[in-house]
């Protein structure tokens, strides 16, 4: 839990202090959509063998490291492969850039960053607040419930998933199909502890009533689950003409609580990892 926890505080200090590592994390995959292509073939299962190869590899270096100077080189693989799986974009950036967005080509090119991790029919006139709870949870609360679970073959097996889900190539349309259908399988617990985090974080009365509307526990869409209760969750009105704000963030108010709120939620999941941390060397 430890190493979780410091690996996670990293990527989130480097996505914020280092700007090129958004360009470094799309080189460093820019593998895999070669590697599907030269091996997933025309089966609709074809790529999961595509998938799992790289993983076994992995795992196996993760084994191997774990007795490795005294457990430091898995230290430094996994928070090397955290770092590697998150994102690729920054969530707070990508915001930034549409609020500050003058002209109809900067609004086009940041809405375009900020929906990308979308894979909904609908997701150009979808709310921004569903793009912003899509964008959470798959660069940032996937990546770390599943590095929690599997450490590093967690982290960069969701990663792959999620980032092949939002291209239409080189798969077919049956094994892109597929590939979703593993990956909602994957995000299903996340999505209900994203809606946890934000009914208590938020407003929770409203978040309880949205997540029933979506159909609870068998919500046919989760990512209209995720932004119905991220706007039910957020405060109705809130002084946004306080003159300690800048008329940067007065641009957009929708926007700007929805970023909070996914701070909120990511400092709510760094205390739980921490408080977990602090009962294990307790008890």
């Amino acid at each position: 839990m430890l190493v979780a926890l410091v690996a996670t505080l990293l990527a989130i200090l480097l996505s914020q202090v280092v700007p090129a590592l958004v360009d470094w994390r799309q080189r460093a995959l820019a593998w895999w959509p070669r590697w599907l292509a030269l091996s997933a073939g025309t089966s609709p299962w074809g790529w999961l063998v595509s998938w799992l190869l790289p993983l076994l590899a992995l795992a196996l270096l993760q084994w191997l490291a774990r007795d490795w100077l005294f457990g430091t080189v898995y230290v430094v693989l996994s928070v090397l492969v955290l770092v590697l799986s998150w994102g690729p974009g920054d969530l707070e950036r990508d915001v930034e850039a549409l609020i500050e967005a003058e002209d109809a080509p900067a609004q086009e090119a940041a809405r375009a960053a900020l929906y990308a991790d979308m894979n909904e029919p609908d997701r150009e006139t979808a709310p921004l607040t569903r793009a912003v709870a899509v964008a959470l949870l798959r660069r940032a609360l996937g990546v770390v419930f599943w590095f929690l679970l599997l450490g590093p073959v967690g982290a960069l097996g969701y990663r792959l998933l999620a980032s092949q889900s939002t291209q239409a190539g080189p798969l077919s349309l049956a094994a892109h199909e597929r590939l979703r259908g593993v990956l909602a399988l994957l995000e299903w617990p996340v999505a209900q502890l994203a809606v946890l985090s934000f009914a208590l974080m938020g407003n929770c009365s409203p978040v309880i009533g949205a997540w029933q509307q979506q159909g609870r526990w068998q919500a046919p869409s989760l990512e209209a689950l995720l932004g119905a209760t991220m706007a039910a969750a957020l405060p109705e009105e809130e002084d946004d003409n306080d003159a300690g704000v800048s008329s940067f963030w007065q641009r957009l108010p929708t926007l700007r609580r929805a970023m909070r709120l996914s701070w909120r939620c990511m400092g709510l999941w760094c205390a739980l990892m921490l408080f977990w941390q602090l009962a294990a060397w307790l008890g």
